[in-house]
This record gives C-alpha cells, sequence and structure tokens, in this order.
C-alpha cells in the first residue's frame, strides 16, 4: 500500500483497481479524471508527488475551470491540456522554471 501525502498524483492505467483508505483524523479530499488514450504506455509513472514548480497540478487545475466555465474551444482546449499534463507527469519533465535563471518582465 502507498501512503498519498498533499499533492500527491497517480495515474492509473485501464483495467487497474485503487483501493482508498483515508485517515481517520484529518480531512482528506480528492480528486480526479476519466480519460481515454489512443494506446496503452505500460511503461508509464503512476505515482509520484507534485512539487512547488510542478505544472501538472496548474494544467490539472485549468482542466476542470474548462470544464466549469465552457469557454468557445473549451473541449479541444480541455483535450491538448490533459494531454500534456499526462505527458509532463509520465516524463517528469513539468518543471515550470529553473529557479536561478532570470526571466526578463
Amino acid at each position: 500500500m502507498l501512503e498519498f501525502g498533499t499533492g500527491a498524483l497517480q495515474l492509473t492505467p485501464p483495467g487497474l483497481r485503487n483501493f482508498y483508505q483515508w485517515h481517520a483524523v484529518s480531512s482528506s479530499s480528492y480528486g480526479y479524471a476519466i480519460f481515454t488514450m489512443p494506446e496503452e504506455h505500460p511503461g508509464w509513472l503512476r505515482f509520484r508527488t507534485a512539487r512547488p514548480d510542478d505544472i501538472v497540478v496548474s494544467l490539472l487545475d485549468h482542466v476542470l475551470w474548462l470544464d466549469s466555465q465552457h469557454p468557445d474551444g473549451s473541449h479541444r482546449s480541455a483535450t491538448v491540456a490533459l494531454a500534456y499534463a499526462i505527458r509532463a507527469f509520465v516524463t517528469r519533465a513539468s518543471s515550470t522554471r529553473h529557479p536561478t535563471v532570470s526571466y526578463p518582465t
């Protein structure tokens, strides 16, 4: 059994089942998205904790916003954002910037 903390992310491939045991004292929250993919990727990373500079959480937040607000093109935008979030998750290429690099304003 894995123990998830704040910021934990999980990608569950089709056909696998999850079991959750909530902490008896502290509050817990859980969000999920169900999606299809054109092909299977058995070697993909399944669990990791998001870093403070991780774009995956922001992308998933944006997908939820698109789904709740439905601006023009929201379905296509959500599809692209979710696909990129998954790719960033599994490749661990999800930092937003290098902390020692200064960017022009």
